[in-house]
């Protein structure tokens, strides 16, 4: 039987992606999307504390949280936020922006509900947040924030100096707040050509979720870095491996 999807392009973010299996009886879902005015770090060369990134951040976080709770009073399944909506885009040194980071684990490898698990990961008080707002609203919360991921100098040609590579990431929370999905930003075709290919994601990621599919991306420009139409044509190959039941 041959699938119909429809990609509903709701932010740089992710995609929904709906398929006619009847084994997927819902049609119809909420979606919402907010645009955010970001809070601004103070323009600085000098790397600021963790402290100081997390109180800056959480001033972002008490719009989302408003947003998330009118959205959670008007039944929305899936919310939006916009990227670098934490922590703006003005952090173009890797050394400014380290402190806005957070180590995210790979939720293909593990299981991790930050809402109900806080004390898994060290520093992670961004993640516990956001995944508070997802289950103590019962909503799906797509979000782009920082990611670092250690490496070894001794072990790694590619890793940098400092020992961590940094991601620009979307992660979502399922309605329970457990990170169901992370997917790093690919490269731009001009940035690639500049950029180690170690900090540049998939092309595109898949989870299986009551919308039947949900996929995520965060670039623009061409079929190379903004692949939808790749989708359709890896869905009955590839698609399946990439899926998670959330």
């Amino acid at each position: 039987m041959a699938r119909t999807m429809i990609i509903l392009f709701l932010t740089a973010c992710a995609s929904l992606v709906l398929s006619s299996a009847s084994r997927y009886p819902r049609s119809r879902f909420k979606a919402a999307v907010y645009e955010h005015k970001v809070i601004l770090p103070e323009p600085s060369y000098i790397p600021v504390s963790r402290q100081k990134a997390l109180s800056l951040m959480y001033k972002n976080l008490a719009v989302y949280r408003t947003q998330t709770e009118a959205a959670g009073r008007q039944n929305v399944d899936i919310l939006f936020f916009p990227e670098d909506g934490i922590y703006g885009m003005m952090l173009k040194i890797r050394r400014q922006v380290a402190p806005y980071l957070e180590y995210i684990p790979d939720p293909r490898k593990e299981s991790w509900n930050p809402c109900t698990e806080p004390g898994r990961h060290a520093n992670t008080e961004v993640q516990q947040y956001l995944s508070c707002l997802a289950r103590n609203n019962a909503l799906y919360l797509v979000v782009n924030m920082g990611d670092k991921q250690p490496c070894s100098i001794k072990t790694d040609p590619g890793c940098p100096y400092d020992g961590q590579y940094q991601f620009n990431t979307n992660v979502v929370y399922g309605p329970t707040g457990t990170l169901i999905a992370k997917y790093h930003k690919v490269c731009t075709l001009i940035r690639c050509a500049n950029s180690m290919k170690q900090s540049c994601g998939l092309q595109f990621l898949l989870r299986k979720t009551r919308f039947r599919y949900l996929r995520i991306n965060g670039t623009f420009g061409t079929p190379y870095v903004f692949p939808a139409v790749l989708l359709y044509r890896r869905w009955t190959t590839e698609a399946g491996a990439k899926t998670m039941d959330v």
